[in-house]
């Protein structure tokens, strides 16, 4: 994203990142042997935590939270200050496909009766699939910035009808 990132991206990105520590949050407490929140009430907390893998499990959702996170960040920051920006886009997709997948299947499945899962799964899903559309669609030039057709500017970017172009596209069958 260049580094005047459009409003609705930079929301987009912060919301996700919000998202993302609301998410962990829960899972840290429940790690740290915290039943509040827990699903089932704390009988169904004392239930579950009492094998490892659930303690395993939060940790993992914990540093994948954090993952999530910094995914959200990083690509708020212009391309050309990231390195393989590919795997943070990358993973804001999987993001959003996982996430969404397990929102919709648990409205299918649980419908009204559980008003705080499922929905907020989706809202994940939503969110990171917003940052990985804004990161990758074209940015408009503005007009006080906007050069004649075909011309580069000093960062190599060639501007066509409004849309900029990288020079590293025009390699993959893009305008001259």
């Amino acid at each position: 994203m260049p580094a005047g990132a459009t409003r609705p991206a930079r929301w987009i990105s912060y919301a996700a990142c919000a998202w993302a520590v609301g998410f962990g949050a829960p899972h840290v407490w429940w790690a740290l042997g915290v039943p509040a929140g827990f699903p089932g009430g704390e009988a169904s907390y004392h239930f579950f935590m009492s094998s490892a893998w659930r303690y395993v499990f939060d940790v993992v959702v914990v540093l994948l939270s954090i993952l999530a996170f910094l995914v959200a960040l990083t690509l708020l920051r212009p391309s050309d200050q990231i390195v393989r920006r590919w795997i943070s886009h990358t993973a804001a997709w999987i993001a959003c496909g996982m996430l969404s997948l397990r929102g919709v299947g648990g409205m299918l499945h649980d419908g009204v009766s559980d008003p705080v899962w499922w929905p907020t799964f989706l809202l994940g899903g939503i969110l990171f699939g917003g940052v990985a559309w804004c990161a990758r669609r074209p940015q408009f030039v503005t007009k006080s910035h906007s050069r004649g057709p075909g011309e580069r500017d000093a960062m190599g970017t060639t501007h066509f009808a409004g849309y900029l172009e990288r020079e590293s596209d025009t390699h993959r069958g893009g305008a001259p």
